[in-house]
């Protein structure tokens, strides 16, 4: 079974070695004060959604390193089974975004990227909070293309990347 993704990622085999489609889903949680990294925490769920397995990382708040910390997640898993990284937000920890083109091409892992909500764009936001870096993180976020609305089978909708 192949996956054809709609960036610019190769081909994507999606692997059924054993029972069950395994996805890894990555959140974060951080609190405002309270330091300056964020926990980033991953599930792998299998299809008849029992967990598998789990795995932290960081991230730092307004840093560079979500995209380096997701990777090593999903590599310190040590699991060629997982199918597919699911991620909850493409920016977290207060602007710190993921490249998702790269976690796809650096896992093989066809990538999707789940928000619940619309957005009218960070430019004005990155300009207030982040004075002298909002060129270099409005360049990122650029990067990441634009999201598709999916309705869901619930009748509720959500906005992916791949």
């Amino acid at each position: 079974m192949v996956n054809r993704l709609y960036s610019a990622q190769p081909l994507l085999k999606v692997r059924l070695e054993k029972k069950g489609i395994r996805a890894l889903g990555i959140a974060e949680s951080f609190k405002p004060g309270a330091g300056k990294e964020s926990t980033l925490g991953g599930v792998v769920m299998r299809g008849d959604l029992i967990v598998d397995s789990m795995t932290t990382g960081l991230a730092t708040l307004e840093g560079d390193d979500a995209t380096d910390s997701v990777i090593e997640m999903y590599e310190g898993l040590r699991r060629n089974d997982v199918n597919i990284i699911m991620l909850g937000g493409a920016i977290i920890s207060l602007y710190n975004i993921i490249d998702v083109d790269r976690v796809g091409s650096e896992t093989r892992r066809p990538v999707i990227c789940i928000t619940f909500e619309e957005s009218e764009g960070l430019e004005n936001s990155l300009k207030h909070h982040l004075p002298h870096r909002w060129k270099h993180k409005l360049n990122l976020y650029s990067k990441l293309g634009g999201r598709e609305k999916v309705e869901l089978k619930t009748g509720y909708h959500v906005f992916i990347r791949t």
